[in-house]
């Protein structure tokens, strides 16, 4: 997860209570059968033999890769999200090692390089795309020649139908997670609303995002300038066609 301004680390932690319930109830700890297979899939392909997550959030994909060998590292700007990888990834009884790194600065930190880097949902919490271009710059020059960037953000139609404006992503026993999404020339907003379903000092907790709206040839273009080379888009993990205006998601696999 990220907390983008254009000075490199955030004083700001706007993760924290995010992470705090996401802990409380052990969220977002699985990867979906069609992510499983989506990654294994280039992890063949490529031979990946090491791996850099930008914006580790969780860490279940650092997890993931894990377990199929790879050597995997991971970096977050967000302390709480930090802890949250950490303590997940220490009930996994894994040594996976988790920096506080800015992913647009990732040279300070790290001085080797990875058969591919991963950015999941943290590109678009960038203020803009010259912010965009720093930080493909930053990961291009820790991946190996002949290595893979894989990038997912939201669609460029993220929130702009009335009847994806309003979400309800999740409810079970504990809480219910609704998101809206209010749609802006180049970006959109995002609130999270968790209401728990039981008697509580604080019953809901409230997020609010900023998601730059980053389409699919502007990706393409942002990439190129950047030293990538061949692209490929998918629409979802089920390796289907990036379609605009129909595909909820843009996931590009770029090679360097």
């Amino acid at each position: 997860m990220y907390n983008g301004n254009n000075r490199g680390f955030s004083a700001e932690d706007s993760y924290e209570e995010y992470a705090l319930l996401a802990r409380k109830f052990r969220l977002d700890e699985n990867l979906s059968e069609e992510e499983s297979h989506f990654f294994s899939n280039l992890v063949e392909l490529y031979g990946i033999k090491s791996l850099l997550d930008c914006g580790c959030g969780s860490g279940k994909h650092l997890f993931f890769f894990d377990r199929l060998g790879i050597r995997a590292s991971g970096c977050d700007i967000s302390p709480s999200m930090l802890e949250l990888s950490r303590d997940f990834l220490k009930r996994k009884q894994s040594s996976i090692m988790v920096e506080n790194c800015d992913f647009r600065l990732l040279g300070r930190v790290y001085s080797s390089r990875f058969d591919c880097v991963i950015c999941i949902s943290s590109l678009s919490h960038l203020e803009n795309t010259v912010e965009v271009s720093r930080a493909l710059s930053s990961m291009r020059d820790r991946i190996s020649q002949g290595g893979i960037l894989i990038l997912e953000l939201p669609a460029e139609n993220l929130g702009k139908s009335m009847r994806d404006r309003i979400r309800l992503e999740y409810s079970d026993g504990n809480f219910t997670r609704t998101v809206a999404y209010h749609p802006f020339e180049n970006h959109t907003e995002m609130s999270v609303l968790d209401v728990l379903h039981y008697p509580a000092e604080r019953p809901f907790y409230r997020y609010d995002f900023r998601l730059l709206r980053i389409g699919e040839a502007d990706l393409k273009e942002l990439l190129l300038k950047n030293g990538f080379l061949k692209m490929t888009s998918f629409g979802d993990y089920d390796m289907s066609k990036y379609l605009p205006g129909e595909s909820e998601k843009l996931i590009v696999v770029a090679e360097r």
